[in-house]
């Protein structure tokens, strides 16, 4: 890669891996580059190269996916159109056991870590890397799934507006109330804002109306004919239906 920041032109050695195979695809499939930093970190050289593409325009509304965000479920996605049978998947359920594995492994590597062991210190830091790489990568696998859906049955996809959840949480914790802690724990380990910004990322970039509800009484309404109950839903059904 040839640079001219100054008068004269400075070339960096490019390591060829899978960040280049997917940069030359992004350019080859319309995207432009914008600008380029380079820094020294450890004597290796690093570039962030910064692409952008112009957004494709909305497409119209035919039917409506809602997208349930869960914390051992990461995804529950029902699809309600006119022209489709209503569906649900329940997509990624490794991505909890996986994540439990995760912790356990860690849970082992810091008690090492407590008596000194500098290994342990250094596997626990490519275990975080590891874990982070491998939740962001399965995190945009299922977004592509739930927008090819959409693009197939020109559907919008709805969303759960679960900001500020860890705060609740945590107020439930300080309160003493029974489980609270504990599910405290997964919550922080909840990777929805991850997943979010990947599904909407890959839904802007189809064209796909992606809208935010309010999560109130969501499990207590109906997904076809809205009627709400006092109670969660007892079946994977609609209310309609049973």
């Amino acid at each position: 890669m040839c640079l001219s920041p100054f008068k004269k032109r400075v070339a960096f050695p490019l390591k060829i891996n899978g960040g280049w195979y997917r940069l030359t695809d992004h350019l080859k499939g319309g995207w432009e580059a914008h600008s380029c930093k380079v820094w020294k970190v450890k004597k290796q050289w690093c570039a962030h190269l910064i692409i952008r593409k112009n957004l494709p325009p909305t497409q119209e509304v035919e039917g409506i996916i809602g997208v349930d965000i869960g914390v051992k479920i990461l995804a529950s996605v029902t699809l309600n159109h006119s022209s489709f049978p209503l569906m649900e998947q329940y997509l990624r359920k490794d991505l909890a056991w996986k994540q439990h594995q995760f912790l356990k492994r860690r849970a082992k590597l810091q008690k090492f870590a407590s008596h000194g062991s500098l290994q342990a210190r250094r596997a626990l830091k490519r275990l975080r890397t590891q874990e982070r790489k491998y939740v962001y990568t399965r995190c945009g696998q299922i977004a592509r799934e739930i927008v090819n859906s959409a693009v197939t049955t020109r559907s919008a996809i709805v969303l759960e507006r679960v900001t500020h959840i860890r705060k609740r949480w945590t107020r439930q914790a300080s309160k003493g109330k029974q489980g609270a802690q504990k599910s405290r724990k997964k919550i922080n380990r909840w990777f929805f804002a991850t997943f979010q910004y990947l599904l909407l990322r890959a839904a802007q970039l189809e064209g796909i109306t992606v809208i935010h509800v309010n999560p109130r009484y969501t499990s207590q309404t109906c997904s076809r004919c809205a009627r709400r109950i006092n109670t969660s839903r007892p079946h994977k059904e609609p209310f309609c239906l049973w």
